[in-house]
């Protein structure tokens, strides 16, 4: 989440509907700013679905082929899921010193859910990325940092061993953009182009932002385990599940790793400024942000109760009971307060997926560390989401849905475009309250 939104209890966004150029106003500190893990859940969330069913805990190291070499002390594994060069470490035993232990597992909410193809994510593939992006070499990624440099560089590597078509400039997989005046960073794009001939110009845009805070003033690391290494690995494993089971999806799907987004959603800005596919093709966009510190019990939806996205909610909901998914959906009013927020105020249907409960322990704090992030969470809210990805990038939405998707028309000056919300309660920014 933005660092701008860790500010308390007065902040602003000003947008110009004419422009959508985004003003921070700031100079919040009041009564919801608490100690990491204070707070409680409010309720204006609606909790539907069926209790999640228990089972056996989830594997927290990658396994099998492409499993990560293990570093030495306080280092970190050598290797992604990909089997490729990772950050490296030592010699010896590989645990992490420095920034906590292993996540603890969770049995809370496990199920043995399958999609129609027989596959479904894999928690051991995301703990492995999370473990990479929130490792101390990476030193919290901030943009400008070479922890950011290497992040993106691991990113793009996943995106290439996950079959994916570049889709950033000149041919490549990454999109720069000026994060300040002296500065430019990368967002990173990969594409899978869709089969049919006409749905094929249709386009579902799968992101998450891949930055975080970096190093504080007094050395400690912000690493941003949850926020947001897992959602860039759920990003990258939703790209390895299309290969993997054999989706040949009729529509193309476009992947991003955004960057900049604590500055201010910098790079998700500066996409919809310069989209690589026309905006009016994307028919939807999934963003992720916040899915590894929660129970295991489910997700929130930020902007399910939206009318405008009512059918990806019936779509998330029937494709999750149709694949065996006992996770509980929670939808919730629209929080324009990560990555989505661009394309919401270009009236793209847009959802923000965030694990369940809310708040999250250690928020912009170095203790939001790999030990912060549980498999259980990740896997929680990979399962709800990708039978619903899954459906709509093969264009089968119509046998589960009867809301219709909407017409896209660009917001224009006499419209009342929907206003950047400030995160001006303790959790993340999408606190529910």
């Amino acid at each position: 989440m933005s660092r701008s939104h860790l500010r308390r209890a007065s902040c602003a966004w000003r947008v110009s509907s004419a422009s959508i150029l985004i003003t921070f106003v700031l100079g919040c500190q009041g009564p919801d700013a608490g100690p990491a893990g204070s707070g409680g859940r409010s309720g204006d969330g609606r909790g539907d679905g069926a209790a999640p069913a228990s089972g056996g805990s989830s594997s927290g190291g990658a396994s099998g082929a492409g499993t990560p070499a293990s570093g030495g002390a306080g280092g970190q594994p050598g290797g992604g899921p990909s089997g490729g060069p990772g950050v490296t470490g030592g010699t010896g035993g590989g645990g992490r010193s420095d920034a906590g232990s292993a996540p603890a597992q969770d049995a809370s909410s496990e199920s043995a859910p399958h999609s129609a193809s027989g596959c479904t994510v894999d928690p051991a593939r995301m703990i492995a990325d999370v473990r990479v992006l929130a490792s101390p070499e990476l030193r919290g990624r901030k943009p400008g940092d070479q922890g950011n440099v290497k992040a993106i560089e691991y990113a793009e590597r996943e995106f290439r061993a996950a079959g994916l078509v570049p889709a950033g400039d000149g041919g490549s997989f990454r999109q720069a953009f000026a994060f300040s005046s002296q500065g430019t960073a990368h967002n990173v794009l990969g594409k899978i182009v869709g089969t049919d001939p006409t749905l094929g110009k249709e386009v579902v845009v799968i992101g998450a932002h891949i930055d975080h805070l970096g190093v504080n003033a007094d050395g400690r690391i912000n690493y941003g385990a949850d926020d947001n290494a897992s959602g860039a690995a759920l990003v990258m494993e939703l790209a390895r599940l299309f290969g993997q089971c054999g989706v040949k999806p009729k529509r193309t799907v476009l992947f991003v790793q955004f960057n900049a987004e604590e500055m201010g959603l910098i790079g998700s800005q500066h996409y919809v400024r310069a989209p690589t596919f026309p905006l009016a093709n994307i028919v939807a966009m999934y963003n992720f942000d916040m899915v590894g510190a929660g129970d295991g019990s489910g997700a929130l939806v930020f902007g399910g109760d939206d009318p405008r996205n009512a059918w990806m909610t019936e779509l998330l909901r029937k494709a999750a009971a149709q694949t065996g998914v006992r996770h509980v959906i929670q939808t919730v009013r629209q929080k324009l307060a990560s990555d989505h927020a661009p394309f919401v105020q270009k009236g793209i249907p847009s959802v923000f997926g965030f694990s369940r409960p809310d708040p999250h322990p250690g928020y912009h704090t170095p203790a939001d560390d790999f030990a912060n992030v549980r498999p259980a969470s990740l896997k929680a809210v990979g399962e709800l989401f990708w039978p619903a990805i899954r459906i709509l990038t093969s264009g089968d939405e119509g046998s589960l849905i009867t809301r219709p998707m909407p017409t896209f028309r660009l917001f224009t000056p006499g419209d009342a475009v929907p206003q950047l919300e400030p995160a001006c309660s303790h959790a993340k920014g999408p606190s529910i309250q």
